[in-house]
């Protein structure tokens, strides 16, 4: 094979239009947001925390983020809304369906068991819940009808909670709150 037959120019391509570029652009960039719309609304999504209900695990001013599709297990918190008002509200899956709850004193039990966890026993600044006890600190006991779950927020004395409010339909529960690590 002589040199000359060979072919050692390139072949020349055509250049890449700007429009071709500008097109893959905004293309991935749909792409991306409607990714990020399809997630946010069927599965998780921020959640920046506007009160001090849960401090001190989650302070005011936090982002966080809410898990839809997450199973709830005793202990969860989880975002609820308000049966009448609408409300988004936070609070600790206390009990589930079935459950039978009772409080006396400020002090949960949970079918028959006192839940010795330590959200269980802190007031607003965070130590040992002492003092007065009010009327919402003692529930008769109570089973958890199916369908709803009793929440409790971690600091009793400034929120709405079961206590309050009833169970919470299973409907109205939003999802569970992801911890940060």
């Amino acid at each position: 094979m002589a040199l000359r037959d060979r072919n050692l120019v390139p072949e020349k391509r055509p250049p890449v239009r700007k429009a071709s570029i500008i097109l893959g652009i905004v293309l991935a960039f749909l792409l991306a947001l409607i990714g990020r719309f399809l997630i946010h609304g069927f599965w998780i999504f921020p959640l920046e925390i506007q009160t001090a209900s849960m401090d001190p695990v989650l302070k005011k001013g936090q982002v966080v983020y809410v898990n839809r599709r997450a199973k709830l297990d005793s202990g969860d918190i989880v975002l609820y809304q308000h049966p009448q008002s609408g409300e988004y509200l936070l609070g600790r899956a206390a009990g589930l369906p079935g459950d039978t709850i009772t409080m006396e004193d400020r002090k949960l039990i949970r079918n028959g068991q006192p839940v010795a966890a330590a959200w269980q026993t802190r007031s607003q600044t965070g130590n040992t819940i002492s003092g007065r006890i009010s009327p919402r600190d003692q529930i008769p006991e109570l089973k958890i009808a199916p369908g709803t779950v009793f929440v409790l927020c971690d600091r009793r004395d400034e929120c709405l909670d079961s206590r309050l409010l009833g169970a919470i339909p299973q409907q109205q529960i939003v999802g569970r709150v992801r911890l940060p690590e």
